[in-house]
C-alpha cells in the first residue's frame, strides 16, 4: 500500500509541476516538531509544523503512513523528513514550499520524558524547542491562558494550550512548557502544557485594573486605525452597553464601549455566568487580548480581528444598570398589536359582510330551487300525459285483438286463440307499463344529483335475484329531465327484459358522457336470442320497439349484440 501510495503521489505532483506552475523534488530535511492539527477539509490528512534552522514548513501526512495520534507523539521531537517538495510561485513574493511525506518521520532525537524538564526560556538564547516558564494565570480558557511572569518586569504572555493540557484556576502558580513564538506585540507559547507548581497564594496574579474605554485601544483621534498594543495583557475595566442578549453557555457577549465594539469572552472553563439582558449597562474586568486571524499574529502580515477582554472570574461582570422596560422594541411591538386589532376588527367587518351575502345567496338557491321543483312537477304532468296516451293506444290494440278473436270464433277457437294471446301480452304490457308509471312518479329517482344512484335506485325493485353493477359517469347537469326521463326508462327497460326473459344473473350498465353524446350500454349473462327474428308488436312484445320510438326523439340510436346462449349487450347514444 505505502508504494502505491508514493507512485500515486509522485504522479500527483508531476501533474501539479507541469499544468499548474509548480515544482516538485524528492529530498529529505531535518528539524523539530511543533504542532500537529488535522487538516480543515480531508480527515485523512494531518499537517505538522517543522523547524528546521533555516526555515519553517509544512508538510502533510497521510493516514496511511503515520496516524494523527501518533504524529502528536512527536511533537518537540528532532525528526528527519523524506518527502516531495512543492515550491508554489508567488510574484513578486518569494515562492512558498511545502512538503508531502512519503514515509514515517525518522525520530533522530525523542521528545523529553518529563515535558517539564526542559530548560527556562532566556531571550538571549533562541532554541527550536520547548522552554519552560514559570508565573501567575491571569485568566484562563479551555484553549488558552494569561501568565504574568515571574520577572522584574512581569511581562504577560499568551499561552495556547495543547489538546491534553488541564486549564489551571486564575490565580494559580504554574510552570508553562511550550515553543516561543514572537511577534510585533509581544510572545507566545505554542502547544502549551501546563501544571501547578505549587499552592502559594501570597501573590494571585492579580494587578490594579487600568480604566479605559473603547477609544483607548486606538492611537489615532477619530478611534480607527493603528491598534494601541501595550494593552495587551494588562488587566483593564471597562464599561459599556450590551448588545445582545446573554445565555448560560454562551462563548461572547458584544459590547459597545465608545465607539467601538468589544468582544467579552464568557467562556469560563467551569461554565459559570449567567443571563444579561441586551442593552444592560455593564462594567468588565479582565485581561485585554488582541484576536487575529492567524491566531497569534506571528506572520508578516497579521489579520487584526479586534480586541477581546477575557474576564478573570464570572465576578469580573457586573451589572450597573438594567435595561429600561420601555424600549424601541416594547414600543413596536405595542404599536404591532394595536394593528392586530385593528386588522381584526376590519376582519370581522368583513367575514359579516360575507356572511350576509352567503345567507342571500343561499335564499335566492332555495328559489331558484323551488321554481325547478314547480317545473318538474309540470314535466311530470306532461309525462303522465304522455304516457297515458301510449297506454291508450295499446288498449285500443288489445281492443281491436279482442274484436278479430270474436269474428273468428265462428270457425272455432283455435282461430280466435291466436288473436286472445296476442291481446292478453298487449295487457300485460299495458299493466307493467302503468305500474312503472305509477312508480315512476311517486319515485324521487329523477331529482336524484347522481346518475349512478339514481339508477340503482330506479332498478331496486325489478332486480330480484340478479345482480346489477353500475357504473354510470355522466353528470346530472349534463341531462335535461327529459332526456333523463328517457335514459332511465330505456335503462329500465333493458334490464327488465335481461332478468325476465333472458333470464340473466348478473347485469352490468356502464355510461359516460364525452363530446356533449351519452353512451351507455346494458350487458347480461343471460340465454341471448337473435336480433334478427326478435318477437315484435305483432307478437305482443312492444319493449325494443318503445325504446326506438323514444331514441327517435332524441336522434339516438341502438345496437344489440346477442346470440343464443351467448348473453345480450344493448348499446345506446344520445344526444341530449
Amino acid at each position: 500500500m505505502p508504494r502505491v501510495f508514493i507512485a500515486v503521489c509522485a504522479i500527483l505532483c508531476a501533474a501539479i509541476a507541469l499544468f499548474g506552475g509548480e515544482s516538485n523534488s524528492l529530498i529529505r530535511i531535518e528539524g523539530v516538531i511543533k504542532t500537529v492539527m488535522r487538516d480543515d477539509l480531508d480527515v485523512d490528512w494531518s499537517w505538522a509544523e517543522v523547524e528546521t534552522p533555516s526555515s519553517t514548513m509544512p508538510v502533510a501526512v497521510h493516514r496511511d503512513i503515520s496516524s494523527y495520534d501518533d504524529l502528536r507523539k512527536t511533537i518537540d521531537a528532532e525528526v528527519r523528513i523524506e518527502g516531495f517538495s512543492q515550491q508554489k510561485r508567488r510574484i513578486p513574493l518569494p515562492k512558498s514550499e511545502r512538503i508531502i511525506a512519503t514515509k514515517p518521520f525518522e525520530v533522530l532525537l525523542p521528545p523529553p520524558a518529563d515535558p517539564f524538564s526542559v530548560p527556562i526560556f532566556s531571550s538571549k538564547k533562541k532554541s527550536p524547542h520547548r522552554r519552560r516558564m514559570v508565573g501567575t494565570v491571569l485568566a484562563a480558557r479551555r484553549d488558552r491562558l494569561f501568565i504574568r511572569m515571574r520577572s522584574p518586569r512581569g511581562y504577560a504572555v499568551k499561552a495556547a494550550l495543547s489538546d491534553d493540557a488541564l486549564v489551571p484556576a486564575v490565580g494559580a502558580h504554574i510552570a508553562a512548557v511550550g515553543f516561543v513564538r514572537t511577534s510585533n506585540f509581544s510572545r507566545y507559547l505554542s502547544e502549551a502544557l501546563v501544571k501547578v507548581v505549587d499552592e502559594v497564594t501570597g501573590d494571585d496574579g492579580s494587578e490594579c485594573p487600568l480604566d479605559i474605554d473603547g477609544d483607548s485601544l486606538f492611537m489615532t483621534p477619530n478611534g480607527s486605525g493603528k491598534v494601541n498594543p501595550r494593552y495587551f495583557g494588562k488587566t483593564v475595566r471597562v464599561r459599556g452597553t450590551t448588545i445582545d442578549d446573554f445565555d448560560e453557555g454562551d462563548d461572547g457577549l458584544m459590547l459597545k464601549c465608545g465607539k467601538h465594539t468589544l468582544r467579552i469572552d464568557m467562556a469560563f472553563p467551569d461554565g459559570s455566568a449567567r443571563r444579561i439582558k441586551a442593552a444592560s449597562e455593564v462594567e468588565i474586568t479582565g485581561v485585554c487580548d488582541l484576536e487575529f486571524g492567524n491566531a497569534f499574529g506571528d506572520t508578516l502580515f497579521p489579520h487584526f480581528r479586534g480586541f477581546a477582554i477575557l474576564p478573570r472570574t464570572a465576578a469580573d461582570v457586573k451589572v450597573l444598570a438594567e435595561p429600561p422596560w420601555w424600549t424601541p422594541f416594547r414600543l413596536v411591538c405595542v404599536i404591532a398589536l394595536l394593528a392586530l386589532a385593528l386588522l381584526a376588527t376590519l376582519t370581522w367587518n368583513r367575514s359579516l359582510a360575507i356572511i350576509s351575502e352567503r345567507k342571500g345567496r343561499e335564499l335566492y338557491h332555495e328559489q331558484i330551487a323551488s321554481a325547478k321543483a314547480e317545473l318538474k312537477v309540470e314535466e311530470r304532468t306532461r309525462l303522465a300525459v304522455e304516457i297515458h296516451d301510449s297506454l291508450s293506444q295499446t288498449l285500443t290494440g288489445v281492443s281491436l285483438q279482442i274484436d278479430a278473436a270474436m269474428r273468428n270464433g265462428e270457425k272455432g277457437f283455435s282461430a280466435a286463440e291466436r288473436y286472445l294471446k296476442t291481446a292478453r301480452q298487449m295487457l300485460a304490457s299495458c299493466r307493467y307499463e302503468l305500474r312503472c308509471c305509477i312508480w315512476d312518479l311517486k319515485s324521487r329517482t329523477f331529482e336524484e344529483k347522481n346518475m349512478t344512484e339514481a339508477v340503482e335506485r330506479m332498478l331496486a325493485p325489478h332486480s330480484g335475484q340478479t345482480r346489477i353493477s353500475v357504473r354510470f359517469n355522466v353528470p346530472r347537469t349534463a341531462l335535461s329531465d327529459s332526456t333523463t326521463h328517457a335514459v332511465l326508462r330505456i335503462i329500465r327497460e333493458l334490464t327488465v327484459n335481461a332478468v325476465r326473459h333472458g333470464k340473466a344473473a348478473n347485469v352490468r350498465i356502464a355510461g359516460e358522457f364525452h363530446d356533449g353524446v351519452v353512451r351507455f350500454s346494458v350487458a347480461d349473462d343471460g340465454t341471448g336470442f337473435d336480433p334478427k327474428s326478435a318477437s315484435g308488436p305483432v307478437q305482443g312484445h312492444f319493449g325494443l320497439n318503445g325504446i326506438r320510438e323514444r331514441l327517435n326523439e332524441f336522434s339516438g340510436k341502438m345496437e344489440i349484440d346477442s346470440s343464443p346462449g351467448k348473453g345480450t349487450k344493448a348499446t345506446v347514444t344520445i344526444k341530449p
